[in-house]
């Protein structure tokens, strides 16, 4: 189960690199930066998000919220690299600076759904279990990935469980049965 678990996470840092490397080839092209210019700061943004991922993975958290914050001074607008830098936050106990991290993810992008579960998963290390039910019903709603799916029926259901509201999270759960790999 760990080594499907990092598969997963190194899949999803492969896809977050490509979004991130194409949302900025879009918004590069609209600004002044000719076309040398826009490959060495796309590929500098690539290099730091990359070097925050392995800090990240090494359990280096200042160091990868240092080369996230480095990315972000050069595209504040990567929802993936918000979340990314929320999770080393996250790891260092420092829950205002990760909760308006994976805040802004979403305001820049409310259809990305990993800032959604993290925050979610924050507020229930905080014992806000209606505002984690929020927003992991928004991803369940939002998303028809059965892998993601039945991973934040999980996370809903023990938040569900946290507030006594035992019925909704045996059906969560019943969610998690009938859509989990076998």
């Amino acid at each position: 189960m760990i080594a499907i678990m990092r598969f997963i996470f190194c899949a999803l840092v492969i896809i977050q690199l490509i979004a991130c490397a194409h949302s900025l080839n879009k918004s590069s092209q609209s600004s002044n930066l000719n076309d040398q210019q826009r490959a060495s700061r796309q590929e500098q943004l690539v290099n730091l998000f990359t070097e925050g991922i392995k800090t990240q993975r090494l359990g280096l958290h200042e160091t990868a919220i240092d080369f996230f914050t480095r990315a972000l001074a050069l595209d504040n607008q990567q929802p993936a690299l918000f979340d990314a830098r929320a999770l080393s936050y996250q790891a260092i106990e420092n829950t205002d600076k990760a909760l308006t991290d994976f805040t802004q993810a979403i305001t820049i992008n409310q259809q990305y759904l990993p800032a959604y579960v993290n925050r979610g998963n924050q507020y229930v290390a905080l014992q806000q279990y209606s505002q984690a039910i929020a927003d992991y019903s928004y991803v369940i709603t939002h998303t028809e990935n059965q892998t993601q799916q039945w991973r934040v029926f999980h996370n809903r259901s023990l938040a569900y469980a946290k507030q006594e509201e035992y019925g909704r999270a045996i059906d969560d759960y019943s969610e998690v049965i009938r859509l989990a790999p076998r």
